[in-house]
């Protein structure tokens, strides 16, 4: 493959951006109502021994109730990655040995999480500190990796497994009216072949928006009914109990596609979430319609993962790059479970992010051996502005465009952050885009 290195590659510099860009409108779940995007871009800036200079793109997205991170904890965590990375170098000849690099130098990244002296109120359990601040430096190696060899991450990954990513659903806020549902759900299914509903904040009115969606879709058996919980259930008694709700009213109104529920119970608690999925299982002989539950806040890491399979707690899983610490840890995962448990289906999620995370799903979705549902690369549209130089859109329909550049597939537009930087370790440059766009090319 065209390489532009001219030899070993050093990082030289890794520049943090604390940003809050504001969305136009709230997302409300069952736990919180986010009205911005916020978190850490990552610039890291690396050069060789023939003068190339390669400007690679992060994004750290701190969320107190998805990794029990806040923004503070991360600033200090990546303050320290930051400086155990400055010198690193690597080959820039060798693709396979700088990727074990890259995973040497992320192991070495995740033991200075977890020896970080957090803030938050709420730690996250034992091992599994400050995993979107590593997910956040996962992605910039990954995207300087790819400059240097000059191929997309999903390259770097171990290659493109589908030619094209389909936006599965989009996702509607727990906060929204059963009339406003009615409509949307009208309008939806006929773009979407999944309708996806945060649920959780009241079951008599949750159970009402359900029955009108599922009487609509009666007659389209071709079309999923999802339920994101967030764990508002808590425990298996009242999971089960709102469950067999929901599946009495849906047979009564006639509902024969799929229904999905992700993470009725606490996510520290596996073995509520599989008595809850034992329990499912009894009900499908006398079922006209599928009902999965799946797994969100109860899946981070590898370990999590073995134990999902060990206790069959669940038929479907979300993986977050966040909560996994990065594209890398997600793809190890998903390798995983096709080999284990090759009928769990797969779903690749998100949280609130600009275009610059949305692309590294993307990156990931492309070389991952199965996959079913995708919500996490959805262009943002929802924000005032979007720093990403080169923008996700579709294709056609609801096919995610394809990458065209090196590494990530953008850059960041600094210019479109003025107003909404809060800290930068850095004077601001004079180039307004940075990323791919400045890489150098190929040699000749």
């Amino acid at each position: 493959m065209p390489l532009t290195a001219g030899g070993s590659v050093t990082i030289q510099q890794i520049r943090l951006i604390n940003y809050r860009i504001p969305r136009t409108s709230p997302f409300v779940t069952s736990m919180a109502s986010s009205d911005s995007c916020y978190g850490i871009y990552i610039l890291m800036t690396a050069s060789d021994g023939a003068g190339h200079t390669y400007t690679a793109l992060g994004d750290i997205l701190p969320r107190a109730l998805v990794t029990n991170e806040i923004t503070a904890d991360a600033w200090a965590g990546a303050g320290a990655m930051a400086e155990a990375l400055r010198g690193k170098q690597l080959s820039g000849t060798d693709e396979t040995a700088d990727l074990q690099t890259v995973r040497d130098w992320l192991a070495m990244l995740d033991k200075i999480a977890n020896q970080q002296k957090l803030t938050t109120r709420y730690p996250p359990p034992r091992g599994k500190q400050l995993r979107a601040t590593l997910c956040g430096f996962d992605i910039a190696l990954l995207d300087l990796m790819g400059q240097v060899y000059q191929v997309p991450i999903y390259e770097i990954l171990g290659g493109e497994k589908r030619k094209e990513v389909t936006l599965s659903a989009l996702t509607f806020g727990a906060d929204m009216t059963p009339d406003e549902l009615d409509e949307k759900v009208e309008q939806t299914s006929e773009s979407f072949s999944t309708i996806r509903i945060k649920v959780g904040l009241n079951d008599d009115q949750d159970v009402n928006k359900l029955r009108i969606a599922a009487t609509k879709l009666a007659n389209k058996p071709d079309v999923t009914i999802w339920v994101d919980v967030n764990q508002a259930w808590r425990t298996s008694d009242r999971a089960i109990a709102v469950l067999a709700r929901i599946r009495d009213m849906f047979k009564s109104v006639g509902f024969k596609a799929t229904f999905i529920c992700e993470q009725p119970t606490l996510g520290t608690d596996m073995p509520a979430l599989a008595r809850t999925t034992a329990e499912v299982h009894k009900w499908r002989a006398d079922l006209p319609f599928k009902m999965v539950i799946a797994a969100d806040e109860s899946i981070w890491t590898l370990e999590d993962a073995r134990q999902i399979v060990a206790t069959n707690a669940c038929d479907m899983v979300n993986i977050k790059i966040q909560k996994a610490g990065g594209l890398l840890a997600s793809k190890d995962i998903a390798d995983y479970l096709a080999t284990a448990a090759p009928n769990m289906i797969i779903y690749i999620g998100g949280v609130v992010a600009t275009d610059v995370t949305s692309w590294a799903n993307l990156q990931l979705c492309y070389t991952l051996p199965r996959l079913d549902y995708v919500t996490a690369c959805v262009p943002r549209r929802l924000y005032t502005v979007n720093p990403a130089s080169v923008p996700v859109e579709y294709e056609k329909d609801k096919i995610m465009k394809h990458p065209t550049q090196p590494g990530l597939g953008t850059g960041l537009d600094l210019s479109k952050l003025e107003g909404y930087i809060l800290r930068d370790t850095a004077a601001p440059t004079t180039r307004a885009t940075v990323g791919p766009a400045t890489a150098p090319q190929p040699h000749p």
